[in-house]
């Protein structure tokens, strides 16, 4: 996507700081990323994260059922960003000549070469894969994407290199996944998350779960701004919706654990604490006050919503 989108801009003669077209599509790309990293369980880090959280609390969401149920949330907040960006910065309307360069640029690259035909159906196949172990429990997310990993390094489809992987991989996110779920599951055996949600949120239980969702959707949502990464959000805000879901009802574990789910990808008021808005920052067609006045208003609206919309449409699916 990003690189449609750079060819696009500068086809396109989109000029930083005077495009305003450029700044909604640089604005929307890494959001329509990161929203759209909640829609699986293999759309990010910190998803795997609840998950495991989640299963160890009993609550087993497959593939599918997390696909179901958050599609339209993320579809809601790409639509209200999308509206939201036109109306404030009233982007601009694309030169004939312009569009003419893009399809012009479209026609360079040429036909699929043998290696993106190879990534193509390895994609397609794991997304199958990933759908169908909402009956076969073997194929978990974990084991499918792993299989996919170690068949791109295979010989006769060499999509990837051992020793390109290791110097560009980020290695402290990849140990920081597989730790955060065995650390979280040693604090709930031992009972002590039962006791911090007991102490610090036991005023929330003589509320009702849609007040709870307002309360607790807004906090994450805006204490999210202060925690640069997403796995982080769901390893620090997950069990504390566990243990709030303790208080109010265990009935909505899955409905208060999304939120942070949810606000670790959609988030779209602050700059310097995504590092997804930093990518196209840098190309200098909008400010950080700029993706503040563009994501304010659809993330209120979205924090009601998210309130009233988790607990009615989680339990039409047994959760």
């Amino acid at each position: 996507c990003s690189g449609f989108i750079f060819m696009f801009r500068k086809s396109a003669g989109l000029k930083p700081g005077e495009s305003r077209l450029g700044k909604c599509l640089m604005i929307g790309l890494p959001f329509a990323c990161g929203n759209g990293g909640f829609i699986s369980p293999a759309g990010s880090p910190g998803n795997l994260i609840a998950q495991s959280l989640l299963q160890a609390q009993g609550v087993d969401v497959s593939f599918l059922q997390w696909f179901v149920m958050c599609l339209p949330f993320a579809l809601i907040m790409c639509l209200l960003v999308s509206i939201s960006l036109i109306l404030i910065f009233k982007p601009e309307a694309m030169p004939t000549e312009a569009q003419q360069a893009v399809f012009a640029e479209k026609d360079k690259l040429g036909p699929m070469e043998g290696k993106e035909k190879k990534a193509i159906i390895i994609i397609i196949v794991t997304i199958l894969l990933w759908f169908a172990g909402t009956w076969v429990k073997a194929l978990n997310t974990t084991v499918v994407a792993g299989c996919a990993f170690f068949l791109m390094f295979m010989p006769g489809i060499d999509l990837m290199d051992w020793k390109s992987y290791v110097r560009e991989a980020d290695w402290n996110l990849l140990m920081m996944v597989g730790s955060v779920a065995v650390t979280m599951g040693c604090v709930n055996s031992t009972g002590a998350m039962t006791w911090i949600a007991d102490k610090f949120f036991s005023g929330l239980g003589g509320m009702g779960i849609y007040a709870v969702m307002l309360i607790v959707g807004f906090v994450v949502c805006y204490l999210r701004v202060l925690i640069p990464t997403a796995p982080s959000v769901a390893a620090i805000f997950v069990p504390i919706m566990i243990g709030i879901a303790q208080i109010v009802g265990a009935q909505y574990t899955l409905a208060l654990a999304m939120i942070p789910v949810f606000w670790a990808g959609a988030t779209i008021t602050l700059l310097y604490t995504e590092p997804i808005y930093l990518y196209t920052h840098g190309a200098g067609y909008y400010s950080a006050s700029d993706l503040f006045k563009g994501g304010l208003v659809p993330t209120l609206l979205m924090i009601v919503i998210v309130a009233f919309g988790f607990p009615t449409w989680f339990h039409l699916f047994g959760f």
